[in-house]
Protein backbone atom coordinates (compact mmCIF):
# COMPACT_ATOMS: atom_id res chain seq x y z
CA UNK A 1 0.00 0.00 0.00
CA UNK A 2 1.35 3.44 -0.97
CA UNK A 3 2.00 6.27 1.11
CA UNK A 4 -0.80 8.52 -0.15
CA UNK A 5 -3.54 5.43 0.10
CA UNK A 6 -2.57 4.36 3.65
CA UNK A 7 -2.78 8.54 4.26
CA UNK A 8 -5.98 8.14 2.75
CA UNK A 9 -7.90 5.65 4.80
CA UNK A 10 -6.24 7.43 8.07
CA UNK A 11 -8.09 10.11 6.90
CA UNK A 12 -11.40 8.59 6.44
CA UNK A 13 -10.93 7.42 10.56
CA UNK A 14 -11.09 4.13 10.21
CA UNK A 15 -10.42 2.95 13.69
CA UNK A 16 -9.82 -0.71 13.12
CA UNK A 17 -7.02 0.30 10.20
CA UNK A 18 -5.64 2.95 12.96
CA UNK A 19 -4.82 0.41 15.53
CA UNK A 20 -3.40 -1.98 13.66
CA UNK A 21 -0.94 0.40 11.72
CA UNK A 22 0.11 1.65 15.18
CA UNK A 23 0.89 -1.33 16.89
CA UNK A 24 3.77 -2.76 14.94
CA UNK A 25 5.18 0.91 15.55
CA UNK A 26 4.80 0.96 18.83
CA UNK A 27 6.17 -2.12 19.84
CA UNK A 28 9.16 -2.31 16.53
CA UNK A 29 8.85 0.83 14.48
CA UNK A 30 12.58 -0.21 12.71
CA UNK A 31 10.42 -3.39 11.03
CA UNK A 32 7.84 -0.43 9.19
CA UNK A 33 9.48 1.41 6.17
CA UNK A 34 9.30 4.73 5.85
CA UNK A 35 7.05 5.74 3.47
CA UNK A 36 4.44 3.96 5.71
CA UNK A 37 5.01 6.26 8.98
CA UNK A 38 5.03 9.29 6.65
CA UNK A 39 1.38 7.95 5.68
CA UNK A 40 0.39 7.50 8.78
CA UNK A 41 1.26 10.35 10.28
CA UNK A 42 -0.08 12.62 7.66
CA UNK A 43 -3.33 10.55 7.66
CA UNK A 44 -3.26 11.38 11.50
CA UNK A 45 -2.95 15.22 10.91
CA UNK A 46 -6.86 15.43 9.36
CA UNK A 47 -8.23 13.95 12.69
CA UNK A 48 -9.53 15.05 15.69
CA UNK A 49 -7.47 14.18 19.59
CA UNK A 50 -7.72 9.74 19.67
CA UNK A 51 -7.62 8.98 23.31
CA UNK A 52 -7.42 5.07 22.51
CA UNK A 53 -4.12 5.62 20.55
CA UNK A 54 -2.37 7.92 23.14
CA UNK A 55 -0.46 4.71 24.42
CA UNK A 56 0.77 3.82 21.10
CA UNK A 57 1.95 7.09 20.07
CA UNK A 58 3.68 7.28 23.61
CA UNK A 59 4.93 3.81 22.48
CA UNK A 60 6.06 4.50 18.67
CA UNK A 61 7.82 8.04 20.19
CA UNK A 62 9.75 5.90 22.44
CA UNK A 63 11.31 3.91 20.41
CA UNK A 64 11.73 5.38 17.05
CA UNK A 65 14.93 6.08 15.69
CA UNK A 66 14.77 8.15 12.87
CA UNK A 67 14.45 11.77 13.27
CA UNK A 68 12.68 12.80 11.08
CA UNK A 69 9.79 10.79 11.75
CA UNK A 70 10.72 11.75 15.39
CA UNK A 71 9.56 15.39 14.24
CA UNK A 72 6.10 14.99 13.00
CA UNK A 73 5.55 12.68 16.14
CA UNK A 74 6.21 15.63 18.11
CA UNK A 75 3.94 17.77 15.82
CA UNK A 76 0.84 15.47 16.07
CA UNK A 77 1.94 15.31 19.70
CA UNK A 78 2.20 19.07 19.48
CA UNK A 79 -1.05 19.70 18.36
CA UNK A 80 -2.79 17.55 20.43
CA UNK A 81 -1.64 18.17 23.73
CA UNK A 82 -4.32 20.49 25.02
CA UNK A 83 -6.89 17.21 25.04
CA UNK A 84 -4.32 15.48 26.06
CA UNK A 85 -4.02 17.57 29.40
CA UNK A 86 -6.03 15.52 32.08
CA UNK A 87 -3.89 12.51 30.94
CA UNK A 88 -0.49 14.30 30.98
CA UNK A 89 1.11 12.00 28.81
CA UNK A 90 1.61 14.10 25.95
CA UNK A 91 3.23 16.71 28.10
CA UNK A 92 5.42 13.92 29.25
CA UNK A 93 6.57 12.88 25.94
CA UNK A 94 7.81 16.82 24.99
CA UNK A 95 9.38 16.63 28.12
CA UNK A 96 11.16 13.56 27.13
CA UNK A 97 11.67 15.18 23.68
CA UNK A 98 13.80 17.85 25.54
CA UNK A 99 16.17 14.99 26.39
CA UNK A 100 17.92 14.44 22.97
CA UNK A 101 19.84 18.19 21.57
CA UNK A 102 18.01 18.09 18.63
CA UNK A 103 14.42 17.78 19.47
CA UNK A 104 14.68 19.69 22.37
CA UNK A 105 15.61 22.34 19.68
CA UNK A 106 12.58 21.47 17.40
CA UNK A 107 10.25 20.85 20.87
CA UNK A 108 11.66 25.14 21.77
CA UNK A 109 11.19 26.29 18.20
CA UNK A 110 7.54 25.04 17.96
CA UNK A 111 6.47 26.61 21.19
CA UNK A 112 8.12 30.06 20.51
CA UNK A 113 6.80 30.40 17.17
CA UNK A 114 3.23 29.44 18.04
CA UNK A 115 1.61 32.11 20.10
CA UNK A 116 -1.40 30.07 20.70
CA UNK A 117 0.23 26.69 21.85
CA UNK A 118 -0.87 25.50 25.17
CA UNK A 119 2.19 25.50 26.36
CA UNK A 120 4.95 28.09 26.82
CA UNK A 121 8.94 28.43 26.95
CA UNK A 122 10.15 31.03 29.44
CA UNK A 123 13.87 32.63 28.51
CA UNK A 124 15.98 33.19 31.84
CA UNK A 125 19.68 33.54 30.51
CA UNK A 126 20.78 30.12 29.25
CA UNK A 127 17.57 28.02 30.70
CA UNK A 128 14.23 27.44 28.96
CA UNK A 129 11.28 26.69 31.12
CA UNK A 130 8.70 24.45 29.87
CA UNK A 131 5.42 24.94 31.08
CA UNK A 132 2.02 25.08 30.92
CA UNK A 133 0.24 28.26 30.36
CA UNK A 134 -1.92 27.74 33.10
CA UNK A 135 -2.34 24.59 35.44
CA UNK A 136 -4.76 24.89 38.27
CA UNK A 137 -2.48 23.11 41.29
CA UNK A 138 -0.26 21.68 39.22
CA UNK A 139 3.32 23.22 39.15
CA UNK A 140 4.98 21.38 36.25
CA UNK A 141 8.04 22.21 34.52
CA UNK A 142 11.10 21.19 32.60
CA UNK A 143 14.40 23.30 32.32
CA UNK A 144 16.86 23.09 29.43
CA UNK A 145 19.91 24.54 30.63
CA UNK A 146 22.94 25.91 28.57
CA UNK A 147 22.58 24.16 24.43
CA UNK A 148 20.01 22.00 25.50
CA UNK A 149 22.25 19.42 26.46
CA UNK A 150 22.25 19.47 30.09
CA UNK A 151 18.15 18.75 31.28
CA UNK A 152 16.66 18.93 34.89
CA UNK A 153 13.30 18.60 35.00
CA UNK A 154 10.93 18.47 37.58
CA UNK A 155 7.14 18.35 38.59
CA UNK A 156 5.42 19.03 41.93
CA UNK A 157 3.59 15.30 42.32
CA UNK A 158 6.67 13.19 40.46
CA UNK A 159 9.57 13.39 39.18
CA UNK A 160 10.03 12.03 35.34
CA UNK A 161 13.48 10.41 36.53
CA UNK A 162 12.90 8.24 39.45
CA UNK A 163 15.11 5.95 41.40
CA UNK A 164 14.22 2.59 42.20
CA UNK A 165 15.91 1.16 46.08
CA UNK A 166 16.70 -2.29 46.78
CA UNK A 167 13.37 -2.47 48.85
CA UNK A 168 11.54 -1.05 45.75
CA UNK A 169 13.62 -3.42 43.34
CA UNK A 170 12.35 -6.63 44.95
CA UNK A 171 8.38 -5.80 45.10
CA UNK A 172 8.98 -4.67 41.61
CA UNK A 173 10.20 -8.09 40.79
CA UNK A 174 7.43 -9.70 42.65
CA UNK A 175 4.48 -7.46 40.56
CA UNK A 176 6.34 -8.89 37.18
CA UNK A 177 6.53 -12.02 37.98
CA UNK A 178 2.68 -12.10 39.35
CA UNK A 179 2.08 -10.16 35.77
CA UNK A 180 3.88 -13.11 33.54
CA UNK A 181 2.39 -15.51 35.89
CA UNK A 182 -1.44 -14.57 34.91
CA UNK A 183 -0.91 -14.76 30.88
CA UNK A 184 -2.56 -18.04 30.70
CA UNK A 185 -5.62 -17.20 28.18
CA UNK A 186 -3.83 -14.78 26.20
CA UNK A 187 -3.05 -15.09 22.30
CA UNK A 188 0.51 -15.74 21.65
CA UNK A 189 1.04 -12.49 19.99
CA UNK A 190 -0.43 -10.67 23.42
CA UNK A 191 2.15 -13.29 25.89
CA UNK A 192 4.99 -11.64 22.91
CA UNK A 193 4.07 -8.51 24.06
CA UNK A 194 3.60 -8.66 27.79
CA UNK A 195 6.66 -10.63 28.12
CA UNK A 196 8.59 -8.32 25.91
CA UNK A 197 7.08 -5.08 28.20
CA UNK A 198 7.65 -6.88 31.49
CA UNK A 199 11.81 -7.34 29.46
CA UNK A 200 11.89 -3.17 29.09
CA UNK A 201 10.76 -2.10 32.22
CA UNK A 202 12.67 -4.78 34.37
CA UNK A 203 16.06 -3.44 31.98
CA UNK A 204 14.49 0.60 32.40
CA UNK A 205 14.35 0.37 36.34
CA UNK A 206 17.51 -0.49 36.92
CA UNK A 207 19.26 1.95 34.72
CA UNK A 208 21.27 4.92 35.76
CA UNK A 209 18.48 7.11 35.55
CA UNK A 210 14.95 5.14 35.04
CA UNK A 211 12.43 6.83 33.13
CA UNK A 212 8.89 6.76 34.76
CA UNK A 213 7.26 8.51 31.65
CA UNK A 214 8.41 5.66 29.22
CA UNK A 215 7.78 2.90 31.65
CA UNK A 216 4.16 4.49 32.48
CA UNK A 217 3.53 4.55 28.18
CA UNK A 218 4.67 1.09 28.06
CA UNK A 219 2.29 -0.58 30.98
CA UNK A 220 -0.70 1.64 29.67
CA UNK A 221 -0.20 -0.04 26.01
CA UNK A 222 -0.82 -3.21 28.20
CA UNK A 223 -4.40 -2.15 29.11
CA UNK A 224 -6.00 -2.81 26.08
CA UNK A 225 -5.18 -6.56 26.08
CA UNK A 226 -8.07 -8.98 27.36
CA UNK A 227 -7.02 -11.08 30.02
CA UNK A 228 -8.25 -12.49 33.36
CA UNK A 229 -9.43 -10.87 35.94
CA UNK A 230 -5.91 -11.91 37.81
CA UNK A 231 -4.04 -10.85 34.76
CA UNK A 232 -5.97 -7.19 34.49
CA UNK A 233 -5.45 -6.97 38.68
CA UNK A 234 -1.52 -7.69 38.21
CA UNK A 235 -1.42 -4.96 35.26
CA UNK A 236 -3.40 -2.36 37.94
CA UNK A 237 -1.23 -3.01 40.51
CA UNK A 238 2.22 -2.71 38.44
CA UNK A 239 0.80 0.52 36.81
CA UNK A 240 0.05 2.14 40.59
CA UNK A 241 3.58 1.03 41.48
CA UNK A 242 5.18 3.68 39.37
CA UNK A 243 2.08 6.16 39.45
Amino acid sequence: MRKHQIALQIKNGDLDFIFSALKPLSRCPQTVHHEIKIGILTGLRYLSYIEKIVPLMGGWFTRENDISVLYQITDYIFSHIKENRTDGTYFDILKDALDDSELAEYVVSKIQSDNNSDLIIKEDNSEYILDYRKKDGINMKTIVTGDNNNIAQSMDHSNSIISVSDGDSSELKKLIKNVRDNLGDLSEDDKIKVNEAMDFVESESISEKPKKTVIKTVLEGLKTIKGSIEFCAAIATLVQFFS
